[in-house]
């Protein structure tokens, strides 16, 4: 989608969207417990990488090509259990087939994410968290990165039932490839970056007669750059050079959340 594309120059933990914590925020409940269940669809395109070969100056060099997709939907539920301030959260998203192209091919990938993270809301419309991703990747083979995370939420209420959130994320990830690079190595070092931010807005029980229902719309983009990526020169000829492979995931989300 042309559209989506055109705002992929925002900055990509999966993170329960901090609209769960605002409205919890209005309402009170009357035990220091609650449970948050809900479900985000991500209208995202995917951006990837292959390994090709390019001629220059006579010779055959290997080469990160980028690869491309058209617009997916992926589904992530997710579970939250709060206590007061402190809270954990656990998600996955589903297994999603994309369609990757580049100028050279044309191929099937799929993506899953995992994610479970404790939190902390240290003021009244900011959260900490900490976790562990996994991201796992096939396209003619599984690549796999996981590692810890840290993010800050962020929410403001904008008038009754209506705020605005906003997250951001980073982490440090292992990369596991199903080949070896140039230099022989199966396990690179990587950086991961997530933002998201939209609009919420909130039925409380009295409205829904059985929980707290929250709405959401936002955007969210996803990065992970795999550094140091050994190339070579003829096939099975030596190192000629190291380059960092992203992986840029980016989309409008939409949230169906509900809090007991």
């Amino acid at each position: 989608m042309k559209f989506v594309r055109s705002i992929s120059a925002c900055v990509a933990l999966l993170v329960l969207p901090l609209v769960s914590h605002a409205e919890q925020k209005t309402e009170l409940p009357a035990s220091p417990w609650t449970v948050t269940v809900g479900t985000k669809a991500w209208l995202s395109t995917w951006t990837s990488w292959e390994i090709t070969r390019v001629q220059a100056g006579g010779s055959s060099l290997q080469a990160l090509t980028p690869l491309s997709s058209d617009s997916e939907v992926a589904f992530t539920p997710f579970v939250n259990l709060r206590h007061e301030r402190l809270f954990a959260t656990a998600s996955f998203m589903t297994d999603t087939d994309y369609t990757l192209e580049s100028s050279l091919s044309s191929r099937s990938g799929t993506r899953s994410e995992r994610d479970l993270n404790v939190g902390y809301d240290i003021l009244p419309g900011l959260s900490l968290t900490a976790g562990y991703k996994q991201l796992t990747q096939d396209v003619g083979g599984e690549y796999k990165w996981r590692g810890p995370t840290l993010a800050a939420s962020v929410s403001a209420p904008l008038q009754s039932g209506l705020s605005a959130y906003g997250t951001y994320g980073i982490g440090w990830l292992k990369a596991t490839l199903p080949t070896e690079d140039a230099s022989g190595s199966t396990s690179l070092d990587a950086d991961y970056t997530v933002s998201e931010f939209g609009l919420a807005y909130s039925f409380d029980r009295e409205r829904t007669g059985f929980a707290t229902l929250t709405l959401t719309m936002g955007y969210r983009a996803q990065t992970v750059i795999t550094r140091d990526y050994a190339l070579s020169s003829q096939p099975g000829g030596a190192v000629y050079a190291n380059d960092d492979a992203r992986d840029f995931t980016q989309g409008l989300t939409f949230s169906v959340i509900g809090t007991f």
